[in-house]
């Protein structure tokens, strides 16, 4: 059967609604839960009172209908399971690593972008601190910063972790 040709099933019991009617049906229960289909509008009592109750009908499942399916219990691959001790091994598993390649270039780019600012902030923190080793210059932290190594994505399971 494809997507297209849906056979619609026939009940006995079904009347067919008009278009009008399924709408007073939608604005009679729109009603009945306060008037606005708001989560903080609706009338939670209402909401409540529309229970859910034992199904209308019995419903049987016809194992034949899907003869390709396993009936084996699922289980993930070995690779998988070797990563489930860490939510971020896992993260590094299931996400591309065409990914982490572009987080790494940007965050290199970020950094390289930044060392100037980073610089003066930091020389302002060692002038606040008034320790009693002389500050750094701001070319030495300058040059501190730019020999930095670049991440890279290995290192970027490291950087996380610690």
């Amino acid at each position: 059967m494809d997507d297209e040709n849906v056979e619609r099933r026939e009940y006995p019991e079904e009347d067919e609604l008009s278009d009008e009617q399924v709408e007073l049906v939608d604005a009679a229960f729109i009603e009945s839960l306060g008037g606005l289909l708001s989560i903080n509008a609706i009338d939670k009592h209402a909401l409540r009172a529309t229970a859910w109750g034992t199904p209308s009908s019995v419903f049987k499942s016809n194992v034949a209908s899907y003869p390709n399916l396993s009936d084996e219990v699922a289980a993930p691959i070995r690779e998988l399971q070797e990563c489930a001790d860490s939510p971020l091994s896992l993260l590094f598993y299931f996400l591309p690593k065409s990914l982490w390649v572009c987080i790494t270039e940007e965050t290199n780019r970020y950094r390289k972008q930044n060392i100037d600012r980073r610089a003066k902030r930091m020389r302002a923190n060692q002038l606040r601190s008034h320790r009693t080793i002389t500050p750094d210059t701001l070319h030495q932290i300058r040059r501190r910063l730019r020999t930095e190594k670049c991440m890279i994505r290995v290192k970027i399971c490291t950087y996380w972790v610690s």
